[in-house]
């Protein structure tokens, strides 16, 4: 039955399979039907899977303390602990880490000074979108320059390096 739907068509994939089994009332579940396709066709079964793959992208800074990745760990505040981290982008050195009982603004910018009294101002700051983020990133744009890209916020995902850290951190890889 398999075989009939994907004739001449080997980019059909698991799910657009089991839609048209569906479509002829035949329910089946999605391990049973990727089986059958690796099954009937192993190589375009591999083709498709490569295909898939997200494309990496290439992760470049100029040089030590031009990028930092700033942020927090939220996994233990059950226990009233939270852990503030930051990053250098370019070496991976970590230019400061520590576990707080708050999850206050005044912590972050507290630690982010420290690291800067002791490495220097990074030319940009790269954070989430959380407001203990806020006083960091008003510090760069008054260090740096506001119109330059100074505190760059976007989503955590984004923020590569500093969550690597965390799986570094937790011993999770």
């Amino acid at each position: 039955m398999i075989k009939d739907i994907v004739a001449g068509n080997d980019q059909l994939g698991s799910e657009a399979v089991r839609a048209q089994l569906r479509a002829g009332g035949v329910r089946v579940q999605r391990d049973r039907v990727r089986r059958s396709l690796v099954r009937i066709n192993p190589s375009a079964a591999a083709l498709r899977a490569m295909s898939q793959r997200p494309q990496r992208r290439l992760y470049s800074v100029a040089g030590p303390n031009s990028l930092w990745h700033l942020d927090g760990n939220h996994k233990l505040i059950r226990w009233r602990i939270v852990i503030h981290g930051g990053i250098d982008g370019y070496s991976r050195l970590i230019v400061f880490l520590r576990a707080s009982n708050n999850n206050r603004s005044s912590t972050v910018m507290d630690c982010c000074l420290n690291a800067v009294a002791r490495y220097g101002v990074p030319s940009r700051v790269r954070t989430d979108h959380g407001g203990v983020n806020k006083d960091v990133c008003v510090m760069m744009n008054i260090f740096r320059g506001s119109d330059r890209g100074s505190a760059i916020r976007g989503r955590s995902t984004h923020n590569q390096r500093i969550e690597r850290l965390w799986g570094d951190v937790a011993g999770i890889d």
